[in-house]
C-alpha cells in the first residue's frame, strides 16, 4: 500500500503549493490596497487648507455666496422633492462630473472618535477617519471609511430640497455655498459635545445646517435651524444619502483565502427586517418605498455607515445606481416642513 501513502503525500505537497500561491496573491493584494489607504488618510491635514483654496474665517454673511462657477453643469445626484405621500426613486438626469478638488472648500471636525472633513459646497461630509481602529496592529493611523479622492467615492451627502424656486435648496444645478466661524474644530479635553455650524442666506431665508458630535459617539447629529425673514412661507425636505462607488474597501482584503465577505447596500422595510442590495441587484432595478422610521446603510467588512432618520416621521427611502456610472445612491427623504413668514423653524 506504499502507492496510497505516496499519493497523499503527493496531494498533501499539491494542495500546500496552491495554498502558498493563494496567500502571496493575498498578500499582495492587501499591500496595494493598504498603500492606497495610507496615501489617502496621510493627506487629511494638507487637504483642510491647501495655499489655491485656503479659507478665511468668516461669519454668516447676508450676501448669498457665488457657488462654483467653472463648468457647474446639471447633476443626477440630488432628489426630487416628493409630491405625493408613495415613495419615488428619484429620476436619472444627465450625469455630470462631481466639484473638482480645485472648487472644494474644506473645514475639518476632530474628536475623540472621529477625524472628518466636510466641503462647504452643500455640507457633505467627504472624508471620515476612525483614530481607534488603525490600518495595521499596532500602527498609528485610523481606518479612513469615507473619502473622496480622484479613484474613489464613499461619502455622506445631505440636504433641503423642495418646489422649483425654493430658496436654500439643492437643486440639479446647484447646491449652497456654506460659511463657517472657522476652519478646523476640535472637541476639547473638557467639553463632552462639539457643535459645528455652516451658514447661508438667500434673499431673507437664513439657514444654519448644524452638526452635533458627542464624546465617546460614533452617531453625528445633523439638522436645518431655518430663520425665514422673508414674506412668503417656505417649505422644504430633508434629505441624506449615502453616495459609494463599487471598489473593494481595504478592510475586505483581510478575510484571505478568496473569502469575500458582504459589500452593499442594506436596509430595512415592513416586510423585511434587514434587507441586502448589493451593487448588481441596485444596478439591474431601482428600489423606493416608504414607511415610519427606518434606516439604510452601506454594509462593508466590519464597517457600516447609515443614514437613521427620525423614527417618528414617515420617511421615502431609495437605493439607485446613477445612470451609467459606477456610482450608487442610498438614501432617505423626510416630511415636509413648513416654516411661516418671520418665523423660525427646524427640520432633520
Amino acid at each position: 500500500m506504499d502507492w496510497q501513502r505516496y499519493g497523499l503525500i503527493g496531494s498533501i505537497l499539491i494542495l500546500s503549493i496552491l495554498l502558498l500561491y493563494q496567500w502571496n496573491a493575498f498578500q499582495q493584494e492587501k499591500e496595494a490596497l493598504l498603500a492606497e489607504n495610507t496615501a489617502s488618510s496621510v493627506t487629511i491635514a494638507a487637504e483642510v487648507t491647501p495655499p489655491d483654496r485656503a479659507i478665511t474665517p468668516v461669519a454668516p454673511v447676508t450676501d448669498r455666496p457665488t457657488p462654483p462657477t467653472d463648468a457647474t453643469p446639471v447633476n443626477d445626484d440630488i432628489p426630487v422633492a416628493p409630491v405625493t405621500a408613495a415613495a419615488t426613486a428619484p429620476p436619472d438626469k444627465p450625469a455630470i462630473a462631481s466639484t473638482t478638488s480645485s472648487q472644494a472648500q474644506l473645514i475639518s471636525v476632530s474628536t475623540d472618535t472621529l477625524e472628518i472633513l466636510i466641503d462647504l459646497y452643500g455640507g457633505d461630509i467627504i472624508k471620515a477617519v476612525l483614530p481607534f481602529y488603525k490600518v495595521k496592529l499596532n500602527g498609528a493611523q485610523g481606518f479612513t471609511i469615507l473619502d473622496r479622492t480622484a479613484q474613489t467615492t464613499y461619502i455622506a451627502q445631505s440636504g433641503l430640497i423642495g418646489t422649483e424656486g425654493t430658496k436654500g435648496t439643492d437643486t440639479a444645478e446647484n447646491r449652497p455655498l456654506f460659511s463657517t466661524r472657522q476652519t478646523a474644530y476640535q472637541l476639547s479635553d473638557t467639553e463632552d459635545r462639539l457643535i459645528v455650524d455652516l451658514f447661508f442666506d438667500d434673499q431673507g431665508i437664513r439657514l444654519t445646517k448644524r452638526f452635533e458630535f458627542t464624546r465617546g459617539e460614533y452617531l453625528i447629529h445633523i439638522r436645518y435651524l431655518i430663520d425665514n425673514q422673508s414674506p412668503e412661507a417656505w417649505r422644504g425636505n430633508f434629505y441624506g444619502q449615502l453616495k459609494r462607488d463599487s471598489h473593494r474597501p481595504p478592510a475586505a482584503a483581510d478575510s484571505g483565502f478568496g473569502v469575500n465577505p458582504y459589500l452593499g447596500a442594506a436596509t430595512t422595510t415592513v416586510d423585511d427586517r434587514y434587507k441586502k442590495l448589493n451593487f448588481k441587484d441596485m444596478a439591474k432595478a431601482s428600489t423606493s418605498f416608504s414607511m415610519e422610521g427606518g434606516w439604510v446603510a452601506m454594509v462593508q467588512h466590519y464597517f457600516t455607515s447609515a443614514w437613521i432618520p427620525e423614527a417618528e416621521q414617515t420617511n421615502q427611502f431609495f437605493l439607485r445606481k446613477r445612470n451609467t456610472q459606477d456610482l450608487y445612491l442610498m438614501g432617505f427623504i423626510g416630511p415636509q416642513v413648513s416654516v411661516a413668514a418671520n418665523s423660525q423653524g427646524e427640520i432633520h
